[in-house]
């Protein structure tokens, strides 16, 4: 799917063993809402999209991703992002057909991140030093005791991928079946991460009577991920799902670490900045990766669980009744223990030969969720003499959300032994719960009438009622319309039948909603407020306080979407082309919004603020190029441009503002008429190149700005222009995430029994921080750089690219302040994918006696073509948040480079 759907874009922000990748189609509507789209499987409408994610795609008959607002309208609120239709393989008459598939892949790092070597890096830590007027410490002077360590060495490895998984299916017209079972194993390219799953699926149908139907779907899976503390800032980790703060983020680190500091030390112990070179470049909070590669753990278990079922009975010709009813279960187990002999924030100087008992941290994590859904549907279709068709459908629906959890922890300094690796090993243990629920009920119809395939109409619309909202607003109605007009039919077009085969005209405009706010959010209920009443420490007094305001007439986010589309076949449609333009307006949007201080226990309510605005044109090209008995060359290609934009929030001054990473403050904003999660800092243009530059320049209100400093444009003022001096006032727009447009292409070639198939995406534009980064600044001289620093501001007669700012302990703040020299160009080239697959002659077919056999070799991810130094361009350090934060990177697991060995054979 990865870009091979025009108007869906398809981002991989972690390579991460057992983490998925996400989608977005036709940009992003909601600001605090979410942008998911809804993942609809085999008619269910899964609660959770994980259980999209856990189908082995050797199981998926096609995927269909519903775009404009028409097609979704009719699941309502639930398709306010789009819809993904997924429909699973099920049985077919004749005898039992079995078939397997097995590969074996490997893995590595994609590439690596260029950094400076010992000898580099002393060079550059002697002038830090000397630029100061500090003298280099005698600790450091001494050759001998230095490693030369490749600290990317040590934390990546060549990760594994084994795939296992057979089916059978077959029946009569009666009674069909489809069975298959597989596992899944993947040791990720960073030591001790890894995912490993086990799945069943089963679909039955069966025709009871000649009027009665029914099937059924079960599909449960279970699975072991084992994580390690990999992105964020470098003394406090994001850990994937959440995990224990103070640890050292991998990735992170290994970047940081100079590479002067050993693995081990000779006694056996992690090298670590502290405690080494008597401290002359000690950075609290810097860790050794390949410590908290080898001690931290963490393993989540998780069992998901989808049952569907239904019922169909035609009451009277044409007139069908259908009863279905499902439901999603997902139980999570997870366990994190941080022994004595990790280095963290409550341990700094913890180790194999100093374990430090008061830094042990253990916890185990348990969440239950439950999610059915229940729809009756009634439908009629007709076809009348003259070529008139229509069909209608009327239906109503309920669904229910329940989910529950705890947490154990063990209270700190309470473990008095590292033998018990388990949150039982403390001598206190405290824990937490929680429980949440949500319910819809819905009531929808739809009508399609086509008069000959030549004129074609839709109309749909549903009502959805939520117990997210407010009781005085609970409902809302959902319209759509539809029209096309097969030009190609028409007696004027046929004296061009022989060029033209298609040609489509389709117009759409629909509504659509969304309640992805969370539980409760609409309701003011008490929570635990203690107080302390008395002298001479006082008394705890037990209490509960109002947590917010009730917002009775709190709604739906709504999406109105309009589309306008042209299909266009070509020479029988050997070329096939498909336009699409479209404007999508999210109007009452789920934000917080200040209220008065007055209120005394709430600064922000959830309300119905704000609207965003995405317009965009979706391209989508087929072509068969070559179409021969023993050669054929199809062409699949596609380009889309989408432009966002915030048009209004709770008023005409109001910004919502991130923190993309530590110090880099308000950095990302969302602002009424830019798109939203902009990035605002200030402008390089260079760093001044000797005194009279200085002299003659805006420069740095605080500490004013020195040759080899990074110098910035002077926009602005207290008076509103330009005044010599660099400030907040100064701060401007310098981008933001979304590219100008993205594309891709797939071209598949058969010959005989070969074929070949080579996919290529990628993007243009678009802008990515890079977190790391401010580390280095923050500690100039003490931790490791980036190549790019060989090309630094040494002097005023060795100036480096003019770019690159000189080096200094205690780097100015002007270096450490968000700018566009932490911003890059996240345009990228991939080969996504390369398989080349050869079917065994029917020779050795009937020797084996099977019906077809095919070996194949796939690679993916081989090669990126992109302008950032960093791992990934798609990177994203919050992953899949709600949140408009994209195009944060700092330490991000890299992605994967995979080469795939594998065979497909049936019998």
């Amino acid at each position: 799917m990865v870009g091979m759907v025009a108007g869906a874009t398809i981002a991989t922000p972690t390579g991460e063993p057992g983490q998925n990748p996400y989608i977005r189609i036709r940009g992003l509507g909601s600001i605090g809402a979410g942008n998911n789209p809804l993942f609809v499987v085999d008619g269910y409408p899964l609660n959770n999209s994980d259980n999209f994610y856990n189908i082995n795609p050797a199981d998926i008959q096609s995927i269909q991703i519903l775009k404009d607002a028409a097609a979704a309208a009719i699941y309502g609120s639930r398709g306010g992002n789009g819809i993904v239709l997924v429909t699973t393989k099920r049985g077919t008459n004749g005898k039992t057909k079995f078939s397997a598939n097995v590969y074996h892949g490997i893995a590595n790092v994609s590439k690596r991140i260029k950094l400076l070597n010992a000898d580099q890096y002393l060079d550059y830590t002697k002038e830090a030093y000397a630029n100061a007027g500090t003298a280099f410490p005698a600790t450091l002077s001494d050759p001998t005791q230095y490693g030369n360590t490749n600290w990317q060495d040590e934390i990546f490895q060549t990760g594994k991928q084994d795939n296992y998984q057979i089916a059978a299916s077959g029946g009569s017209e009666a009674s069909k079946f489809y069975i298959t079972g597989s596992y899944f194993n993947q040791t990720g390219v960073v030591p001790g991460t890894s995912f490993e799953r086990y799945m069943l699926r089963a679909n039955y149908d069966a025709k009871l009577s000649s009027k009665l139907k029914m099937g059924m779907t079960i599909a449960p899976n279970f699975s072991v991920t084992q994580t390690k503390p990999i992105a964020g800032s470098f003394n406090s980790s994001s850990i994937t799902n959440g995990g224990q703060a103070n640890l050292g983020a991998v990735v992170t680190d290994a970047l940081l670490l100079p590479p002067i500091i050993p693995v081990y030390k000779p006694n056996g112990d992690f090298g670590q900045l502290v405690n080494t070179f008597s401290n002359a470049i000690a950075i609290g909070g810097l860790y050794s990766p390949v410590a908290t590669l080898n001690l931290y753990q963490d393993k989540a278990n998780s069992f998901k669980g989808l049952m569907i079922s239904y019922l169909e009975y035609e009451i009277i010709k044409n007139l069908n009744f259908k009863t279905s009813l499902g439901g999603e279960a997902i139980f999570n187990r997870r366990n994190y223990y941080i022994p004595a002999t990790l280095a963290n924030g409550s341990a700094p100087n913890a180790n194999l030969s100093t374990p430090t008992l008061a830094g042990i941290n253990a916890q185990q994590q348990n969440s239950n969720s439950y999610n059915w859904v229940w729809e009756n549907t009634l439908t009629y279709s007709k076809t009348v003499k003259g070529g008139h068709k229509f069909d209608a459908l009327v239906g109503y629906g309920s669904q229910k959300n329940t989910s529950e959890g705890g947490t154990a922890s063990g209270q700190a300094s309470s473990y008095t032994s590292n033998a018990v690796q388990y949150v039982t090993g403390a001598g206190t243990i405290f824990g937490t719960a929680s429980y949440s629920a949500s319910a819809l009920v819905s009531a929808f119809g739809r009508i399609n009438y086509s008069y000959k395939s030549k004129y074609i109409f839709s109309a749909a619309v549903r009502t959805d009622g939520s117990s997210r909202f407010g009781s005085d607003n609970r409902y809302a109605t959902f319209p759509s319309v539809s029209a096309a007009w097969r030009v190609a039919d028409e007696k004027f077009m046929k004296k061009y039948a022989g060029t033209i085969s298609e040609l489509k005209l389709r117009a759409s405009y629909g509504v659509t909603g969304n309640n992805n706010i969370g539980d409760y959010n609409w309701q003011s209920y008490e929570q635990a407020a203690n107080y302390v009443f008395g002298t001479n420490g006082g008394t705890r007094n037990y209490g509960f306080a109002p947590n917010s305001v009730s917002i009775k007439d709190l709604t739906w986010e709504t999406n109105k979407q309009l589309d306008l589309a042209l299909e266009l076949g070509l020479f029988k449609n050997r070329v096939y082309l498909t336009v699409e333009a479209y404007r999508r307006t999210t109007t009452d949007l789920l934000l917080n919004r200040n209220v008065p201080s007055v209120v005394g226990f709430a600064t922000r309510v959830l309300n119905n603020v704000g609207e965003v605005r995405n317009d965009g044109v979706d391209v989508q090209l087929q072509t068969t190029n070559i179409n021969k008995k023993d050669f054929k060359w199809t062409t699949t290609a596609n380009i889309f441009w989408s432009k966002n934009k915030v048009i209004a929030l709770a008023s005409a001054s109001d910004q919502i503002l991130f923190d993309p990473v530590f110090g880099y403050t308000s950095a990302i904003r969302v602002v009424p008429g830019l798109p939203m999660g902009s990035f605002f800092g200030y402008r390089q243009i260079g760093v001044y190149r000797d005194a009279a530059d200085v002299a003659s320049s805006a420069v740095w209100s605080s500490g004013g700005s020195k040759p080899g400093d990074i110098k910035y444009e002077d926009v602005s003022g207290p008076l509103g222009k330009p005044d010599g001096i660099i400030d907040a006032n100064d701060i401007q727009l310098l981008g933001d995430p979304y590219p100008k447009f993205s594309y891709g292409i797939q071209n598949s070639f058969s010959y005989k029994r070969w074929s070949l198939s080579i996919s290529l995406q990628g993007i243009v534009g678009g802008k990515i921080i890079n977190g790391v980064d401010r580390y280095v600044y923050n500690f100039y001289g003490k931790v490791n750089a980036r190549e790019n620093a060989l090309n630094r501001w040494k002097s005023e007669t060795d100036q480096g690219d003019g770019w690159t700012p000189r080096v200094v302990l205690n780097a100015p703040s002007s270096l450490t302040s968000f700018s566009s020299y932490e911003l890059f160009d996240a345009s990228y080239l991939r080969i996504r994918n390369v398989q080349i697959r050869y079917n065994l002659p029917s020779s050795i077919i009937k020797r084996l006696r099977i019906q077809a056999a095919s070996l194949y070799v796939m690679g993916q991810n081989l090669y990126t073509f992109q302008k950032y130094f960093g791992y990934n361009p798609e990177a994203n350090l919050y992953g899949n948040s709600v949140n408009p934060t994209y195009g944060v990177d700092q330490g991000t697991y890299p992605l994967n480079r995979t080469i795939t060995f594998g065979t497909n054979i049936s019998f």
